[in-house]
């Protein structure tokens, strides 16, 4: 049986996790001190990434786990352990990655004709959410036919969307 360490766990999915539990490849007791180790880092890493000035550039939300001792079944440890370890390995979990998801969201909306910039990214990404949240988004797919029709039809054009993102982003302040 070959050491498994905390980086290769945080790489693993939770079915992933199982099976290597029940395999005995790993046992609980390695699981609960990798997730240890694991939720230690992305706390740190959460505290910084959600200061106040970076929150503000940002919109980011944070992120909170489960202390070891909070977690009670092996199946909650894994789902835990999968979480952090997503966390851990998503751009968004760094100051850097966190600038470049702000870049390309820029930058596709720019191509899309919205006038974003780092002052009102937060709004823009508020809206985003908005709108991703409404019954019409909940019907179409954003990738679908019927939402590029509708996005460059006469009543809703590139204008009308940048129109609706000015209204909603006046409304946040």
């Amino acid at each position: 049986m070959s050491y498994i360490s905390n980086t290769q766990i945080s790489k693993m999915s939770y079915n992933q996790l199982g099976k290597a539990l029940t395999s005995g490849q790993l046992t609980e007791k390695r699981l609960r001190s990798a997730y240890t180790e694991l939720r230690k880092t992305a706390m740190q890493r959460n505290r910084r990434v959600s200061a106040e000035n970076v929150r503000q550039q940002f919109g980011n939300e944070s992120e909170t786990f489960l202390t070891s001792r909070n977690i009670v079944t092996t199946s909650q440890l894994l789902h835990e352990l999968a979480d952090v370890g997503k966390f851990l390995n998503a751009k968004r979990s760094t100051i850097t990655g966190l600038k470049q998801q702000r870049q390309n969201v820029i930058d596709s909306a720019e191509h899309l004709g919205f006038d974003v910039d780092a002052e009102n990214y937060v709004d823009f990404v508020k809206f985003m959410k908005w709108f991703k949240a409404s019954e019409y988004s909940k019907q179409y797919d954003s990738n679908s036919v019927e939402v590029s029709e509708v996005f460059n039809s006469e009543r809703a054009n590139p204008a009308s969307w940048k129109r609706a993102f000015e209204l909603f982003a006046k409304g946040q302040q």
